[in-house]
């Protein structure tokens, strides 16, 4: 993957454990990594015969981006106005350069 591939800037999240005044144990997602260059690309829709373009049920993204060992399944990607939950992740020929990640927008 080289670097002019990855044009896009995206920020990372992971989820932070909380306790409030009750007691009870609150989720909430925090940024830990602004503005990391990646590859986006929307691969939830495609082209019929016709050349009409058709879109599935879920929206779902494939981001590349270079390889870091803090991105989990709980890790969410913000790239513009949308939110994204990482559901399978890829290191490229196991060689811990770049990682492919599939992801689909989480409704909030």
């Amino acid at each position: 993957m080289r670097a002019g591939q990855m044009r896009q800037l995206v920020a990372l999240q992971r989820p932070l454990k909380q306790t409030d005044s009750t007691g009870q144990d609150t989720y909430d997602f925090s940024t830990y990594a602004a503005n990391v260059p990646a590859d986006v690309k929307n691969v939830s829709q495609r082209k019929t015969e016709d050349g009409f373009i058709q879109g599935s049920g879920q929206e779902t993204y494939e981001v590349w981006m270079r390889f870091d060992a803090s991105v989990t399944y709980n890790t969410r990607i913000i790239y513009n106005d949308l939110t994204l939950s990482v559901t399978n992740i890829m290191d490229q020929k196991e060689l811990r350069h770049a990682m492919k990640l599939r992801c689909e927008v989480v409704d909030l």
